[in-house]
């Protein structure tokens, strides 16, 4: 292939993560969600924030063997912004009173986190291509616990630009998502001897359809509630 014809890797993963973007917010838009499942879907997203710290280590661990030492800089950064977030994010949701410590474990929520970490423990092209999918698709989610965290100060009585969720959400719309998903971007736009380009798109394209399965799964059972 000719120097002119090469496509950047992350365009072709960039068309998958933006579909399955799409269909989430279409779905949260077109559904009534009440206050109760406003409050379980934030404790499931609550166990991402847990892991991702864990998930961002062991996929700099997987890149290091990289002669281009630049992924695993930025994931090392990566997971020194993300370590102390989940902390945060529980006081925001003691303050919003919704208590982690009772949460009843999900199944779905679960088995999505660990699909995570096998598929980043594949290769160090599966690691890439996972992280820049999860990475790009947590802007769309802050987005949404952010209108959801709204509403359910609003139900609670409670201030919410005053809050600790509005901070926690606001500090990653405020660009912390997206620096994170651009630097990944940016490696992943040029050409790399030592990664397999199909590797790159399997991982993103895997964990597009865990993150796909993870959200089916958690509509149906707010619609239980």
């Amino acid at each position: 292939m000719a120097q002119d014809d090469f496509q950047p890797l992350s365009d072709q993963i960039e068309m998958t993560i933006l579909t399955f973007i799409s269909s989430v917010r279409s779905r949260t838009e077109s559904e009534e969600i009440s206050t109760r499942a406003a409050a379980w879907l934030m404790l499931e997203h609550y166990q991402f924030s847990m892991r991702n710290p864990s998930l961002l280590m062991r996929g700099a661990k997987m890149v290091e063997t990289l002669r281009d030492q630049r992924a695993t800089c930025v994931l090392m950064e990566n997971y020194h912004e993300e370590k102390d977030h989940s902390q945060i994010y529980r006081r925001g949701l003691l303050e919003h009173r919704v208590y982690v410590e009772e949460r009843v474990p999900f199944p779905a929520t679960d088995q999505f986190l660990d699909s995570l970490m096998t598929l980043i423990e594949s290769s160090p092209a599966h690691a890439l291509g996972a992280l820049y999918a999860t990475e790009s698709a947590a802007l769309l989610e802050h987005q949404i616990f952010n209108e959801l965290s709204r509403k359910l100060s609003s139900e609670r009585h409670i201030q919410y630009e005053s809050s600790v969720l509005a901070g926690f959400h606001g500090l990653h719309l405020a660009g912390v998502e997206e620096a994170h998903a651009r630097e990944l971007r940016a490696f992943l736009q040029q050409r790399h001897s030592e990664l397999v380009p199909e590797l790159l798109f399997d991982g993103a394209r895997k964990a597009v359809e865990s993150m796909n399965v993870w959200w089916k799964a958690m509509f149906a059972r707010i619609q239980t509630m």
